[in-house]
């Protein structure tokens, strides 16, 4: 398959909202006035999955929900007020809400995001800037060689990332062909070389008008970082990301000791299957396969599918971790291999599917497990 693992064992959109003005009539909501709230949840529609980024306007204020979807207007008055989230060319159900305020704090200002699985559709999320340790303890070594040692890592942009993996279908947006062997819409695009995950990041950019962030498309690409199109994300920004701030080697799953029992092997197994599919939950009909993004728990950053269902291509070559803190890596050498992160559905509950493992692909290879998540600068 031209792989090998290196451990030893739309028009697309992120999603911003046009503040609505109310009339003149309606009270201006004043800042640190009082303990009363106004709140509620953007969700996608027939869904309980929250929409994060979504700027909600209420008179002259404006707030933007959390990675769970939820908002929350804090000291308002009391008063009438329209609450309405807008975006050319979408609907949200339903368009805006009237709420009145006396003297108990309102809830459930619920709204759904309509259209949702427009092919030219990609969710975002907008991280911070910031610092975290990046790679594995020594005491991983056996089983992540090269995600050791860890070491400090500090990103000084922040960066829009996709809550899902890039679809079959906004795959087709832009692309000719789809070679995914599990097909469906909402599942992953797969079997993916890295040099068509760029093509697709320049065709999504021209889509929104973006800048183009590829050139010279190849084993070695010219990559223009301040470009505010499309990209495949650093391994830096991955891990960064999937990680959420959690310290653990598996996102939301406590470590397993040094020598667990059968009982807590398990429990771990099936605390994981509740954040991401792998060979004990994948299979359907007995074949192992990849499953519509989104539908098993987010991590704290509103990401879904960070472990396990496709691996993630990302922007650098392969390379081994040194002790020493870096600023905004990103490792371009000259050999054929290009890193991946998140492991697959064909993994089991062990090392491949941490957070914190790594795996190289050849730049040509299309693998039937590889697919790809995207990132955009402000």
């Amino acid at each position: 398959m031209n792989h090998r693992l290196i451990t030893p064992f739309l028009a697309a959109f992120v999603i911003t909202i046009t503040v609505i003005g109310c009339s003149d009539s309606e009270p201006l909501p004043p800042n640190g006035t009082g303990l009363t709230t106004v709140s509620g949840t953007i969700t996608m529609e027939g869904t309980t999955q929250g929409v994060s980024g979504v700027s909600m306007s209420m008179g002259a204020r404006m707030v933007s929900s959390d990675a769970k979807g939820r908002f929350s207007f804090d000291s308002v008055s009391a008063g009438n007020y329209v609450v309405t989230p807008s975006l050319t060319g979408r609907t949200f159900s339903p368009e805006s809400r009237q709420v009145t305020v006396a003297d108990a704090s309102v809830t459930d200002v619920d709204f759904q995001l309509v259209d949702r699985s427009a092919t030219d559709s990609i969710y975002m999320v907008l991280l911070p800037a910031g610092t975290y340790m990046r790679g594995a303890d020594s005491a991983y070594k056996d089983m992540m060689e090269v995600s050791v040692p860890k070491h400090s890592v500090t990103l000084t942009r922040s960066f829009w990332i996709g809550i899902h993996e890039v679809t079959q279908e906004q795959w087709q947006r832009v692309m000719d062909v789809d070679n995914s062997v599990f097909k469906g819409p909402t599942m992953p695009v797969t079997n993916v070389t890295w040099e068509q995950a760029l093509e697709f990041c320049n065709a999504m950019s021209d889509l929104h008008g973006y800048q183009r962030v590829y050139s010279n498309i190849g084993q070695s690409p010219v990559i223009d970082w301040n470009a505010n199109g499309y990209r495949l994300p650093t391994e830096a920004e991955w891990e960064y990301a999937a990680a959420a701030g959690d310290t653990t080697m598996f996102y939301g799953v406590p470590d397993l000791g040094p020598h667990p029992t059968v009982e807590e092997r398990q429990a771990f197994a099936q605390t994981l299957a509740d954040y991401g599919w792998f060979n004990v939950n994948s299979a359907v009909d007995g074949v192992i396969q990849t499953h519509p993004v989104g539908q098993l728990k987010s991590n704290a950053y509103g990401l879904f599918d960070m472990m396990g269902n496709a691996t993630e291509w990302t922007n650098d070559s392969e390379g081994l971790y040194s002790i020493q803190p870096l600023i905004d890596p990103c490792n371009r050498s000259s050999n054929i291999f290009r890193m991946s992160r998140g492991g697959h559905v064909g993994h089991g509950p062990g090392a491949g599917l941490s957070t914190r493992f790594r795996a190289a692909y050849s730049y040509t290879a299309a693998d039937p497990s590889t697919g790809l998540r995207i990132v955009r600068i402000q």
